[in-house]
């Protein structure tokens, strides 16, 4: 079971910054079940697989945190208001769990890549040069071991383990190595699978990575000596703040990128260059991966911006004549990231027809803007309350 610690996404914030401890609890796969259990595959599909109404879970949304996501899903309202009520169904009510693990399912499945196609994949292998010393039917150094394997992650890491060496014999013979991009990783897979000696010789799935045993990894074996997240440490980039957000083969091809010039720095200080084994590189992808899930980087300013200039005060403000709910800056609820995206899912339908039978227009979020709002709120009702 995927499962995230609070101890380790949000290691280090005081409790009265930390916005994201109910969001770094949420199970993806519970989120899977979820989906299911409140009918929203009766609307939205998964890589094609379910309703058609709404748009597909698994791209709508790419490379966007919980907050982003929140944001989409306060967009996307109206919509679902509509079809609901022509439909004859109900609101799905969710609780703050609920809600957590849905968007983190949702965030999961662009980890979770989509096999890659084996004709691109045979272009890469004889342009990569891959073909001058490796085989797919024979030696020498036949690759036809990977062609069970559906995700590109066990030849990654096979690469990884091999890369010092593969160096050494591509700067003897002349050859450049060769650089990924996009999905050409899945690519690869597809075409090494495509060739493998037998239809009969099985597929291998990957197990689901777990982010517990990644963060384990990303201590054991030495990365968090030049990637301290959140720390200051300029040996390599802050993962946390890099924009990996990508699916898993696009990470195994910006890793292997990157691979030469981190085994010349770790063979410079002295350190030893890390051998991965098992499903270690999918556990350790997937921690870094869920790094940017739960980070919080609203914005009091810029949230207050938001509640003023949006409108929010119409119905939420301490001095409206026809107030409709309550004063949110006042409010003594603790309206973290979660507590807030929960809220306003839950009450949409009510919003909606209040706003409808006034003729107002719903009111669109950008991105970011939610979880600006979060930030706000948090401060305004620290600074009420004191």
């Amino acid at each position: 079971m995927l499962l995230m610690a609070c101890s380790i996404l949000c290691a280090g914030s005081a409790r009265g910054e930390d916005a994201t401890a109910g969001i770094a609890s949420a199970n993806p796969m519970e989120g899977k079940l979820a989906l299911t259990r409140k009918g929203c595959i009766t609307c939205h599909s998964i890589w094609g697989v379910g309703g058609k109404l709404g748009p597909d879970l698994a791209t709508a949304g790419q490379d966007q945190s919980f907050q982003q996501l929140a944001s989409m899903f306060w967009n996307h309202t109206p919509r679902m208001v509509q079809l609901l009520k022509q439909k004859g169904s109900e609101w799905p009510v969710l609780s703050e769990k609920e809600m957590a693990d849905i968007i983190s399912f949702i965030y999961y499945l662009k980890l979770l890549d989509r096999p890659g196609d084996p004709d691109l994949g045979k272009i890469l292998f004889q342009e990569k040069k891959c073909i001058t010393c490796h085989s797919l039917r024979e030696q020498p150094l036949p690759l036809t071991r990977f062609g069970t394997y559906v995700s590109p992650v066990y030849l990654a890491q096979a690469m990884w383990n091999a890369g010092q060496s593969m160096q050494k014999v591509q700067r003897e013979r002349g050859i450049a190595m060769p650089l990924f991009s996009g999905r050409d990783m899945a690519d690869l897979q597809a075409y090494i699978r495509s060739m493998k000696s037998s239809p009969d010789s099985g597929t291998v799935y990957m197990p689901l990575p777990d982010l517990t045993r990644g963060a384990a990894l990303f201590r054991s074996k030495g990365c968090v000596r030049c990637h301290q997240t959140g720390a200051g440490n300029h040996v390599g980039p802050d993962l946390s703040r890099s924009p990996l957000r990508k699916s898993i083969s696009e990470i195994c091809g910006i890793l292997w990128n990157h691979s030469f010039a981190m085994q010349a720095r770790m063979a410079a200080g002295g350190v030893e260059f890390p051998r991965l084994e098992e499903n270690e590189l999918a556990d350790l992808l997937a921690y870094i991966y869920f790094l940017h899930f739960s980070r919080d980087q609203g914005d009091a300013v810029r949230g207050g911006n938001v509640f003023n200039g949006k409108g929010c005060t119409n119905c939420h403000g301490s001095g409206t004549s026809n107030k409709q709910g309550p004063d949110l800056a006042a409010s003594k609820q603790d309206y973290d990231m979660l507590r807030l995206a929960t809220s306003m899912w839950n009450h949409a339908p009510i919003m909606y027809q209040f706003m409808e039978s006034e003729v107002m227009k719903w009111i669109k979020l950008d991105l970011d803007d939610m979880q600006d709002l979060a930030k706000f709120l948090r401060r305004a009702g620290d600074k009420k309350h004191q």
